[in-house]
């Protein structure tokens, strides 16, 4: 991993990209709708030709596709920093990342140049940066995961460059969330999804339960089957599903651990213990420049882990009464994509059409706090961190279901494929 992958930004690439796209959501997500939030897109001109990383949520697998679509709906271009194994999972994939504008970070592990290129990016205020700044996919649709204080980092150091060189610009955090509402009644769609994996799992059946009680059900029948495969033993002073499920988490990264010959630190959380774990097995993957103890284990005996080191990070969105008699519609089906990925060992079906709305937050200005930044470098970091998540908690529960989208950029049905209404 020692030659960097710098963003290409290839404009008849993303162009095309862009021209294709309602055909490529249709095909890879079905109908989407896809809409900006009433006072979005003021926000956004305001910050034309502004320094800008954009911070939205990760909740979905989709959130990626999405952010391409809001740069097409915005008429803008963006960079976005992109997990080192994502672009690397094909050299196709490489190549068509890299032109469209990606570049790579290895998570759990401090990753330098990743911090030199986005630095650079923000000094050259050539495009907006995208940055998912709970570092992954949380599955949860109104929960934001913590932050960490990277993206902070790394724009007060810009700031502090800008200043040497008498630049005097701001550089803004923007908040954005991604929101997912299904337009149809999916509930029959959902309760076919439960009934198969019912199946699958040889579990009770109960036509007559509730929809959530029943995915609670499958829910403890998927990590029972775990626990049984890892031979994780219950607590008998805590029987508890949480107490299950972080019991399996920790076998599974100890099973991972073994196999890479890594020793966990157990100071970090497992979501960073399972970063650390990948970051060494993609290394091992493909790297080129591997010495002759990497190559006592296979290829194939690797690539048994990607899976397992991405159910873990998947297991973290579980959680006692994680569904319960006042969940949506899209949280059921999140949480049922989760569970077929598993029982199936394959991509989770398709639910319903969905209407994704962009929230656009209120930008934080970056450049009043440099002088705080100076005098309390921890303590200022806290304090636009907080200021971010506290701006996001309030989109997240803020009620947009009666709010007029400004502009509409497709609807990815067989009869608006190529259609971009309002533009």
């Amino acid at each position: 991993m020692d030659n960097f992958d710098q963003p290409k930004n290839c404009r008849v690439l993303i162009a095309a990209a862009k021209a294709l796209l309602p055909v490529l959501l249709y095909f890879r997500h079905g109908h989407r709708k896809l809409q900006i939030a009433a006072g979005g897109m003021e926000r956004i001109r305001q910050l034309q030709g502004q320094r800008t990383i954009i911070c939205p949520n990760h909740a979905s697998w989709d959130d990626a596709d999405m952010m391409f679509s809001f740069s097409r709906l915005i008429g803008e271009d963006f960079t976005y920093l992109t997990a080192w194994e994502v672009l690397h999972r094909s050299r196709i994939n490489h190549l068509w990342l890299q032109h469209l504008g990606c570049y790579p970070v290895t998570r759990g592990q401090a990753d330098r140049k990743a911090y030199e290129v986005t630095r650079s990016l923000l000094l050259s205020g050539k495009q907006k940066v995208v940055i998912f700044p709970e570092g992954e996919i949380s599955h949860e649709y109104d929960t934001l995961w913590p932050i960490k204080a990277g993206m902070i980092q790394i724009a007060f150091s810009a700031l502090q460059k800008m200043e040497k060189e008498r630049i005097w610009a701001p550089i803004y955090v923007l908040p954005l969330v991604i929101r997912y509402k299904f337009l149809n009644d999916v509930r029959p769609a959902l309760t076919r999804s439960v009934a198969a994996l019912e199946q699958a799992l040889q579990t009770e059946c109960r036509l007559e339960a509730p929809l959530f009680v029943r995915i609670n059900a499958v829910a403890q029948a998927v990590v029972e089957k775990l626990s049984r495969k890892f031979a994780v033993k219950a607590d008998e002073a805590d029987p508890s599903l949480d107490c299950k499920i972080a019991a399996l988490r920790a076998a599974m990264l100890e099973h991972c651990a073994s196999i890479l010959d890594k020793q966990l630190d157990n100071k970090m959380s497992h979501l960073e213990q399972a970063h650390a774990l990948q970051s060494a097995l993609y290394a091992r993957l493909y790297d080129k420049s591997k010495t002759e103890s990497d190559k006592t284990l296979s290829k194939q005996e690797l690539l048994t882990l990607p899976k397992l080191l991405h159910l873990v990070v998947d297991l973290l969105a579980m959680h006692e009464n994680f569904v319960g008699p006042d969940s949506s519609d899209e949280r059921l089906a999140q949480v049922l994509d989760l569970m077929e990925v598993e029982v199936f060992d394959g991509h989770p079906k398709r639910k319903g059409e969905m209407e994704v709305t962009f929230v656009v937050g209120a930008p934080i200005n970056l450049l009043i706090f440099l002088p705080q930044y100076r005098k309390n470098k921890t303590e200022t970091e806290n304090t636009v961190i907080r200021l971010y998540q506290d701006e996001m908690d309030a989109l997240l529960h803020t009620s947009w279901q009666n709010r007029s989208p400004t502009r509409v950029i497709a609807e990815t049905k067989n009869t608006e494929i190529g259609r971009c209404p309002g533009g």
